[in-house]
């Protein structure tokens, strides 16, 4: 029987959207802030570590994808079974490329759990698409799950050293207990010290007029890690921070690095890399910066305090009063 070109095109767009995942055609409103990881292990049904066993162009693909079989190395929540095997689709990336993330150094670097920089690599009106690249081993948040995925923090991450991995082992301890609010913890010096960089930033006068610029009339005092100037400070970020503020004002910035190409968290945009928490009468309440690590000991420190902890002897002199 001899098809017209209208009628082929009707059975093979029909034939697409059959074929096509449910989180492709279904839309979702996005959270206005992503939960946190002690929340992503309550919501997940099923948590799996996995290596990329095939994959195959599908038919009718958008550019990129791939439909990829993955074997279960280990099951850390949920049903699956170690030996089993699934199929999803998701988008192939060159190893080594923009996605890669071994500069978070086996999940060890502050960033990653203080603002969520986790594998989101394209979120869209309806839906998100996962990214993979077939040489490396991930941790999957609910697989198979289609069309809600997105209010979850983390969908997949790499997993370059499974054994030293601290996400793969933080995730473990979430789900062996319960209980365990976070699975990281450190002093408030601890965790300054463990910043790419950390400074101060002040502001002479603050007022509604002044928000938009301020950053240009800062003066900033790095106390540890790479040096920071005013240039580096983000001017809607660090215009958040003096909200409310009256006169003479100092804030802490951690300060995470260069722009990251490597995807979007879902509450935190692209740009900037950087937080800020005011200090309030010569004091600092560390609890102020979003972080998933936990902290032991005082949560709000002097400003002395903190400037003595990061600061070496030698260089305390500069900061001025």
């Amino acid at each position: 029987m001899h098809l017209s070109a209208a009628r082929f095109l009707t059975i093979a767009a029909t034939l697409f959207f059959v074929a096509t995942p449910a989180m492709a055609t279904t839309c979702y409103e996005a959270p206005a802030k992503a939960p946190t990881f002690r929340q992503s292990v309550d919501q997940a049904n099923d948590i799996v570590l996995v290596k990329i066993t095939s994959g195959q162009t599908p038919l009718f693909a958008k550019k990129d994808e791939i439909d990829f079989d993955f074997e279960v190395l280990d099951s850390l929540k949920g049903k699956y079974k170690v030996g089993d095997t699934f199929r999803l689709r998701a988008l192939w990336i060159k190893q080594g490329g923009v996605k890669d993330r071994k500069e978070f150094g086996g999940h060890w670097d502050p960033a990653f759990w203080d603002r969520q920089i986790t594998r989101l690599d394209s979120v869209y009106d309806c839906g998100q698409k996962l990214a993979f690249d077939p040489n490396n081993i991930y941790l999957l948040f609910d697989p198979q799950k289609s069309g809600d995925r997105a209010p979850l923090a983390i969908t997949a991450e790499e997993i370059f050293e499974p054994s030293q991995d601290r996400w793969l082992s933080a995730v473990q301890q979430l789900v062996d207990d319960p209980a365990l609010e976070k699975a990281r913890s450190k002093t408030g010096i601890e965790y300054l010290k463990s910043q790419k960089s950390v400074a101060l930033a002040a502001v002479e006068g603050c007022s509604d007029r002044l928000r938009p610029d301020a950053h240009y009339v800062a003066e900033v005092q790095t106390l540890s890690g790479a040096e920071m100037t005013r240039d580096q400070l983000d001017p809607e970020t660090f215009a958040q921070a003096l909200e409310g503020c009256d006169g003479f004002t100092v804030v802490l910035g951690i300060f995470y690095g260069s722009d990251r190409e490597t995807g979007l968290p879902i509450d935190v945009d692209r740009k900037p890399m950087q937080q800020f928490v005011p200090v309030r009468d010569g004091l600092v309440t560390l609890t102020d910066f979003t972080s998933e690590i936990g902290l032991n000991g005082p949560k709000t420190l002097p400003l002395e305090d903190i400037v003595a902890g990061l600061l070496p002897a030698a260089d305390l002199d500069a900061v001025e009063d």
